[in-house]
């Protein structure tokens, strides 16, 4: 893959309490999961936490916008509940080539949107 293409990717950095890691452990894998098995053009969904287990980040990243667009909604209807419930989003970086209907879509988490500039990935 390189850098030429529509990729699109983001990072959502959240706060979360150490007692709901159990939880939070649950729904990533269920999650990570599902979004294996039914979402071949998701390229990375990968979740990180600090040492003091209250900082998250999760990196995700997708084919294309109409491939993120359409895990965008999934994950709403499926999971987004349970996930607001366990993780507060403090900040949403967007990355590479969204789309106009993926920028409106992911507009409520208000985020800082950085177009592609240059270099590549192997």
């Amino acid at each position: 893959m390189n850098s030429s293409g529509q990729w699109v990717s983001w990072i959502i950095e959240a706060s979360v309490k150490p007692e709901t890691l159990d939880s939070i452990s649950s729904l990533m894998n269920e999650m990570s999961h599902d979004f294996m098995e039914n979402e071949h053009q998701a390229l990375n969904f990968e979740w990180s936490i600090d040492s003091t287990q209250t900082l998250l980040h999760l990196h995700e990243r997708y084919e294309d916008s109409a491939t993120a667009l359409g895990h965008v909604k999934r994950f709403r209807s499926k999971y987004g509940d349970r996930f607001i419930s366990l993780i507060s989003p403090l900040r949403v970086v967007v990355y590479g080539h969204p789309s106009e209907p993926l920028s409106n879509e992911l507009q409520p988490l208000r985020p800082v949107v950085l177009n592609f500039l240059g270099g590549f990935t192997r």
